[in-house]
């Protein structure tokens, strides 16, 4: 694509990151290959730190974003708890 159209699309300062034109669009590959497996450590985090808490509301759950279940996660070192059991065959490494 011509690099003045692309700059339009993008913008310049947001293209100043990359090497050229290709490297962007790497880079959308990249994020389309991590997206699913972020979203499985999302979900799985979320619904682990609501079994330990004892929160059986399914609807509050899945309403609460990744930040709202970092924090308790972090708070009571919840970590040796979420990831000691894998019931999807997930392991820790």
């Amino acid at each position: 694509m011509d690099k003045t159209k692309f700059e339009k699309l993008f913008s310049k300062e947001r293209l100043s990151g990359y090497k050229d034109q290709k490297e962007h669009l790497n880079n959308f590959l990249l994020i389309q290959e991590l997206t699913p497996k972020l979203g499985i450590i999302e979900i799985v985090t979320r619904n682990k730190v609501a079994d330990i808490l004892d929160i059986k509301d399914s609807v509050f759950i899945s309403n609460q974003t990744f930040g709202y279940w970092a924090k308790p996660f972090l708070l009571r070192r919840l970590a040796k708890l979420v990831f000691a059991t894998s019931p999807i065959g997930l392991t820790p490494h």
